[in-house]
């Protein structure tokens, strides 16, 4: 059987190689290719750019399925948006940046109301709160469900969007109204939307599974526009973007532990290898991702907005973004990376495949048996360590499939296969060797 065997793994064997050849190679940006077409290569289904100039934009363009109009989640993008929401209200006199946000929100931390804006609240990312479908709760309501929250290394830069909920609620308390009306008061004439009412004609999602971008309905969270979930068109988030550029004075910037990259006020601020300072953030939620970079010494920026989201594929979309701004601004436009992991879920799918063939196919013989249990146990401790790495940090098991659809599939196929190519094995135990058999 060792013969017939390895000579039916030869044919997965070449696809997958096909397969890696084909989806891990990088979208080159060197050749002067269209953010269209770098998008098109990497698997994003649609999105739309603006560019600005003199502070001003000055360009529009939608690519693949995607309309000028079009309305997406911003993800992270909400972020600055919602840092000038608060010093707005600061300016009014209707919030103190200065005072404890435990004086205004039930359960609050005992912090300054302007840590939340630059992460140094000590507060932890917030995974397991965070990316839940709640569409008519608010942050008030839900931060007076859960228990304080736990604090470490107050004054020290860690990225939080649970800090954001909170700056949600005083913004709320501090508005006198919900958070969606607060927010078209800072960036006016737009449909800048922070509700799921107000967000429920969106462009269609996208998740990647593999390197298939497919079509998925994500969630919202309607406590937490702030950190992620406000939508708008190209034109609101544009308009936003020419706010900026028109008054791009922050709060001292706060280093974050990467070298030449600070944050202040919501924003990341890069110093470019020219000297010149960048303004910038990307933002994703389960099926859209965003970016908005800007040059306040030279009034220019870009603003893209994609239909598709993907832990594995992260780092190419963020390029993608990050190259346009490069564009508009004469830099060197550079190669998008690959995304070779993202091959992981197909090879695990063709491999569980290959087993529930194997043992559905062949009279098992004990040496035939051995190998198809250990080619399961081997496809299982692969998909586990995956798991393992995934879930290392501080993220509940759903993100899987809310970011990397495609493990949850894989590993339900893997296990499917797995089960039916044991039951076989076990069903057969009995049936003699045969005498054709090629060790």
């Amino acid at each position: 059987m060792g013969i017939q065997f390895q000579r039916t793994l030869l044919l997965p064997m070449l696809l997958v190689a096909l397969l890696a050849s084909v989806f891990a190679a990088p979208a080159s940006a060197d050749d002067g290719s269209s953010l269209a077409s770098e998008a098109a290569r990497v698997g994003v289904p649609g999105g739309v750019v603006a560019h600005l100039e003199r502070g001003r934009v000055t360009h529009v363009e939608a690519f693949g399925r995607a309309d000028p109009t079009d309305r997406f989640l911003f993800g992270s993008v909400s972020k600055p948006i919602a840092a000038a929401v608060a010093q707005d209200l600061a300016d009014a006199g209707r919030l103190d940046l200065g005072r404890p946000v435990g004086e205004s929100v039930r359960g609050g931390p005992d912090v300054p109301a302007r840590s939340l804006l630059d992460h140094t609240a000590g507060l932890d990312f917030g995974a397991d709160v965070l990316d839940v479908d709640r569409p008519g709760t608010t942050a008030t309501r839900l931060l007076a469900e859960l228990p304080p929250p736990a604090l470490s290394a107050a004054g020290t830069h860690h990225y939080s969007s649970l800090g954001y909920v909170y700056l949600q609620a005083l913004i709320e308390q501090a508005s006198g109204t919900d958070y969606g009306t607060a927010l078209r008061h800072a960036v006016p004439s737009t449909r800048i939307g922070a509700s799921a009412r107000e967000c429920g004609d969106l462009a269609t999602p996208h998740r990647f599974v593999g390197p298939w971008a497919v079509a998925q309905p994500g969630p919202y969270d309607g406590a937490g526009a702030a950190y992620g979930y406000t939508c708008g068109s190209i034109e609101d988030l544009a308009r936003f973007a020419e706010r900026h550029l028109a008054d791009p004075t922050l709060a001292d910037p706060t280093p974050t532990g990467r070298a030449g990259t600070t944050y202040a006020d919501g924003w990341r601020l890069t110093t470019e290898a020219d000297g010149g300072l960048t303004h910038w953030h990307t933002g994703t939620v389960p099926g859209y991702f965003s970016g908005v970079f800007l040059d306040p010494a030279g009034g220019r920026g870009a603003v893209v907005l994609l239909s598709a989201s993907g832990f594995l594929h992260e780092e190419q979309l963020a390029a993608l973004v990050r190259n346009e701004y490069d564009r508009v601004t004469g830099r060197r436009v550079t190669t998008v990376p690959a995304a070779p992991w993202a091959l992981a879920p197909v090879v695990a799918c063709l491999a569980g495949a290959l087993l529930l063939i194997l043992s559905l196919s062949r009279r098992s013989t004990r040496r035939g048996r051995r190998r198809v249990l250990a080619w399961v146990t081997l496809g299982l401790a692969m998909l586990g360590i995956v798991a393992v790495l995934m879930l290392a940090g501080p993220y509940p098991p759903r993100y899987v499939w809310l970011w990397e659809p495609g493990f949850a599939v894989a590993w339900g196929l893997t296990i499917l296969a797995a089960a039916v190519g044991v039951a076989t094995c076990l069903r057969r135990r009995d049936e003699p060797a045969s005498s054709t058999d090629v060790g």
